[in-house]
């Protein structure tokens, strides 16, 4: 049987909080995603979202989009 691809929830916001307790943790996560899971693609959902009609889903498939900050 296939291994099942991890899934990885995040939330707060620890980018650069350097002091947060969960911060250690997600550089380990983001190691082990790199070294070991080696993902052919990565889906990411978000809870904040633009569209220019109402009730209208946008998918964004750009290979190397730019960073958007909240």
């Amino acid at each position: 049987m296939a291994a099942k691809t991890p899934i990885f929830l995040g939330q707060p916001n620890t980018m650069y909080d350097i002091h947060h307790p969960v911060y250690r943790k997600l550089q380990d996560i983001g190691k082990d995603i790199t070294t070991k899971v080696k993902p052919k693609g990565v889906i990411i959902f978000s809870a904040h979202w633009q569209a220019d009609e109402e009730n209208k889903i946008q998918v964004n498939n750009k290979e190397n989009a730019d960073l958007i900050y909240e």
